[in-house]
């Protein structure tokens, strides 16, 4: 995701950016291949900001890229995070065209701050056409009465392979990651799951 909004970004023609994520695992993956690929495409990052964890008051960190004026700020948050950012990015007044990982496709988003939201650009995994997937999202649809998204897919795959790796032993954090090294591609309800070196999923489009 962080260089595929990264491109995006450079596509639009926008040179000087800067970057609030989330200070975990989730955040911290995507905002450095975000500055790995802005900067390799010729662009800079002007300011770059973190916020913990359910972190709400943000504007500390926006105070900051406001000063930096940057053409663009890319949002790795989670959605109440995100919420929560986007009301406070209108209360300052910022001007910055804005971008943002996959949770802006969480309800949450664009139904508490639809407002806020209109002219984001985020991105989110292709929903895959694979038979894995058909299934997942007909027995979904049967349980819960709503459409199956690529995000309900992530999560019974993240489930389904942690279950796997219980299966296999793994007791604490430390197994469960010694477990994944050694993984194969796994096909999930979400498409082709490959990690690298790093634990990234490098197989989604």
């Amino acid at each position: 995701q962080g260089k595929a909004i990264g491109e995006t970004i450079l596509g639009l023609g926008l040179r000087k950016l800067g970057v609030l994520s989330v200070n975990d695992a989730f955040g911290v993956g995507l905002a450095v291949k975000f500055r790995e690929t802005i900067e390799k495409g010729g662009g800079r990052i002007v300011a770059a900001e973190t916020a913990h964890p359910g972190q709400g008051d943000v504007r500390t960190q926006l105070e900051k890229l406001r000063t930096a004026n940057p053409e663009g700020v890319f949002l790795v948050l989670h959605p109440g995070q995100a919420v929560a950012a986007l009301k406070q990015i209108r209360e300052l007044a910022i001007r910055a065209r804005l971008f943002g990982a996959d949770t802006f496709s969480n309800r949450d988003v664009y139904g508490v701050a639809k407002a806020e939201a209109q002219g984001v650009i985020f991105s989110l995994p292709a929903q895959p056409d694979s038979p894995t997937f058909k299934q997942f999202s007909t027995e979904y649809e049967n349980a819960y009465k709503a459409p199956a998204d690529i995000n309900a897919a992530a999560a019974y795959d993240a489930t389904m392979l942690l279950a796997r790796a219980v299966r296999a032993g793994a007791r604490t954090g430390e197994q469960i990651r010694q477990y994944f090294d050694k993984q194969e591609p796994y096909e999930g309800a979400s498409g082709l799951i490959i990690w690298d070196e790093n634990g990234d999923v490098i197989s989604k489009k």
